[in-house]
């Protein structure tokens, strides 16, 4: 006795036939359109919002420009304009140490500036 077709098998050849007579309704066509343009407008929005208004970008002019810092073992800071050299050492003590130098050339010894325990320069 010869078996029956299978259901799963005879809804497909009923879509396949609704397809091929064009009876669904492309609704999806449109509205697929629709987001890839409006996703298209976006981008193009946000590309060219950066071209009409640019951001204002931060400028390293403040009163800190140029002055490296280095943490270890106390808490250095170096102005790459003037050559000056700040050291804050003991930092938990009652009085923390602050020393100044500055640096005239390369190779040369750093000339002392200031120390807060009392040997000054020039």
């Amino acid at each position: 006795m010869p078996r029956p077709p299978c259901r799963a098998f005879r809804f497909v050849d009923q879509v396949t036939i609704l397809i091929a007579e064009d009876k669904l309704p492309m609704k999806t066509d449109t509205y697929t359109k629709a987001v890839l343009t409006i996703i298209a407008l976006m981008l193009t929005f946000i590309a060219c919002r950066s071209v009409v208004t640019p951001e204002k970008t931060v400028a390293a002019d403040g009163p800190f420009a140029g002055v490296q810092f280095s943490g270890a073992p106390g808490i250095y800071f170096f102005d790459n304009k003037t050559g000056d050299i700040w050291l804050y050492d003991d930092l938990f003590a009652t009085k923390p140490r602050v020393l100044r130098y500055k640096l005239a050339k390369l190779g040369d010894p750093l000339i002392v500036l200031y120390d807060s325990r009392g040997k000054n320069g020039k």
